[in-house]
């Protein structure tokens, strides 16, 4: 057995370190990963969370003082260099402790996560039970092949998947995410991703999977969905509200109306204990299931903003996308909302594959002519992992050149080139639709007034004003690259290249 237990879990963000943007997202995965593994008895836990200040400047301090036995990263496929920089630097400066990757990246690309030299593992999919597991076997002195949920590079170089793990199936069964080791002071005081204004909230994840099969979404939790009941639910909400004093939520689940059922009975709960909450939904409800009847229990029991992702106006693209969305419910549903006082946000693509420009302009037009009281046009993007990119791949269309290395700035701002219609005028078309929704004198006025923070607004409001004069920081395109010419300017190693000290996991 390993004297060394300690367990550092860090949460990459290239989003914050080269400040494209300044809204901020609870590292939930790892809190519930915290959680569980210190209710299987591994207490020495702690979260490095680099949406915080100083967090991945202060990296090689916590790593030396810490001297963590295992480390786990995590983060989405635009963190990717965040990643291969922070992983070769613990490696540079640790060698000897386990890294492991985890989270979306790790579960949509487990082949390219596992190859990298200073990756000993990659975990696919829901963590908490491979984590564990590793943790058992790693710290206990036993071997680490044969785990599922799992890939590795072995020892003649190549990549080895395991089978995929059971999925947790009793949400409720889960004990309570490691609220405690995130700094909740700077989520209180920095915008939310619901972008309703700065105040103390928490975020939570009350269900997993979308038996849904959208072509461009990733699948990293299956698609068999599962829920915590609305009685967990509530208890979790009561237990944030007695310790924290927290009485705002965003959850962050794929589809968290997808049991119409739990979602009356958590709203019916909330209203008969008077629990005094409000409640976001920034990644989106399937809004063609809601009802007027729970829409109206939902603005009853709290629920202030909500996305819809729309994507497509055009039902040709919907079938084709396997979205499948009722758009004139999805209109009236979005009319209703307004109605009651409840902040919408669309999300919307264009630049799909074969998309005419006529099939793009409905999706504008949607957007111009809604009651949306916000909404953000994305260009199309193929992660790895998704029947798109398989498609392209598979038709020898998917420019990988372009995929390798894009981050959270690239995503924002590209152009897709998968359809037809000239780069040139997606942009402009774009940038027409964005003042034609934003200059709507109606739209403005009704933003106003729902904003339920109206202090965070005139906030907002200061910050792109100061950012128009050029008097706020701009994002730091090349931070990694400015620190890797720092250190080699210095002497010092950059980490790059195979980690010699490594020892794969697929050794003898």
């Amino acid at each position: 057995m390993r004297p060394n237990r300690k367990i550092l879990l860090i949460n990459t963000s290239v989003t914050t370190i080269k400040q494209y943007s300044h809204v901020f997202g609870y590292p939930v995965g790892l809190m519930a990963i915290a959680g569980y593994i210190r209710a299987q008895g591994f207490a020495a836990v702690t979260i490095l969370d680099f949406n915080v200040p100083g967090a991945f400047e202060g990296l090689e301090e916590t790593i030396r003082r810490e001297q963590p036995a295992v480390v786990g990263m995590c983060g989405l496929t635009t963190d990717q260099e965040c990643i291969e920089y922070t992983g070769r630097k613990i490696k540079q400066w640790l060698p000897d402790c386990l890294l492991i990757c985890g989270g979306p990246y790790a579960s949509a690309s487990p082949q390219r996560v596992a190859g990298y030299p200073f990756i000993d593992l990659a975990v696919i999919g829901e963590g908490e039970l491979t984590f564990t597991e590793i943790l058992q076997r790693y710290l206990d002195g036993r071997e680490l092949i044969g785990i599922k949920g799992t890939a590795y590079t072995t020892a003649d170089g190549s990549v080895r998947q395991e089978p995929a793990r059971e999925a947790i199936m009793d949400l409720d069964s889960l004990p309570l995410p490691a609220f405690d080791l995130v700094d909740i002071e700077f989520y209180s005081t920095h915008l939310s991703m619901a972008t309703v204004g700065i105040r103390p909230y928490m975020s939570l994840f009350s269900s997993r999977a979308c038996p849904y099969q959208c072509t461009y979404c990733h699948a990293i939790f299956g698609k068999t969905f599962r829920a915590q009941s609305p009685e967990r639910m509530v208890e979790i909400i009561e237990h944030l509200i007695e310790h924290y004093g927290i009485r705002d939520y965003e959850f962050y689940d794929d589809i968290w109306n997808l049991d119409r059922d739990r979602v009356r009975r958590f709203c019916e709960l909330v209203i008969a204990k008077r629990l005094d909450i409000a409640y976001h939904f920034p990644n989106g409800l399937r809004t063609d299931r809601l009802t007027e009847e729970l829409l109206v229990l939902m603005k009853q029991s709290g629920c202030r903003y909500f996305c819809v992702a729309v994507e497509s106006a055009d039902k040709a693209m919907q079938k084709q996308i396997k979205k499948f969305n009722k758009l004139d419910k999805i209109r009236d549903m979005i009319n209703l909302a307004d109605r009651l006082g409840i902040m919408t946000n669309g999300f919307f693509m264009i630049g799909f594959p074969g998309e005419t420009y006529a099939q793009m302009l409905k999706t504008c037009w949607f957007v111009i002519s809604s009651r949306l009281h916000i909404a953000d046009l994305f260009a199309v993007t193929p992660f790895e992992g998704t029947e798109l990119y398989a498609d392209l791949e598979k038709a020898d269309k998917l420019n990988k050149n372009n995929l390798q290395k894009f981050d959270a700035g690239a995503y924002h701002n590209r152009v897709s080139d998968m359809s037809a219609v000239p780069k040139w005028l997606i942009f402009i078309t774009l940038r027409l639709t964005f003042i034609l929704t934003y200059a709507n004198p109606v739209r403005i006025y009704r933003v106003f007034r729902l904003y339920p923070y109206p202090g965070s607004l005139r906030r907002k409001i200061y910050q792109l004003i100061l950012r128009m004069l050029g008097m706020k920081k701009m994002p730091r395109e090349h931070i990694f690259e400015e620190l890797r010419v720092r250190e080699e300017a210095s002497g010092r190693q950059t980490g790059g290249g195979p980690v010699a000290s490594l020892v794969r996991v697929g050794t003898p």
